[in-house]
């Protein structure tokens, strides 16, 4: 028994640095996974709530074409998704709004029987430690059928 305590004692004293250099290298590619589950969560989040603005966006511009009490516009359809979008001031999102005859797909007014799309888009930037900065364009879009 006191032969194995030795031993385990000269093994530990013949590396001491051992850990510490395994954890130098092993950090930096832990950190930058963390940090890029974290980044990706984000924008998966903020995507989520683009399509959610989005849908609402379209459900309102549905339900107030030119034969409703109050028709709505274009402009009130891209500040309900810019309101709704929870975006930093940093980023300013591409809202479009289009009016299309579901027959020919041509453009089309606020009529009952076509279709409004509401689309956004915007830059996303992705921080991610000891890589290159990169930043790619996030996008969605809702269609509805005008139904009054």
């Amino acid at each position: 028994m006191r032969m194995a305590r030795v031993t385990w004692r000269r093994l530990a004293e013949e590396e001491p640095g051992q850990a510490a250099l395994e954890m130098a290298f092993a950090m930096p590619l832990f950190v930058a996974v963390v940090f890029g589950v974290i980044q990706c969560s984000l924008v998966l989040q903020t995507y989520c709530n683009a399509t959610y603005a989005c849908r609402n966006a379209g459900r309102f511009a549905m339900l107030h074409s030119l034969t409703a009490l109050a028709p709505s516009t274009v402009s009130q359809v891209q500040s309900m998704v810019t309101s709704s979008l929870f975006l930093s001031s940093a980023i300013s999102p591409t809202v479009t709004v289009s009016y299309l005859n579901p027959t020919s797909l041509a453009t089309a007014t606020n009529n009952v029987g076509n279709l409004v799309c509401v689309k956004a888009s915007w830059s996303q930037k992705m921080s991610i430690p000891f890589m290159t900065t990169t930043s790619f364009t996030v996008g969605t879009q809702s269609c509805k059928m005008i139904s009054r």
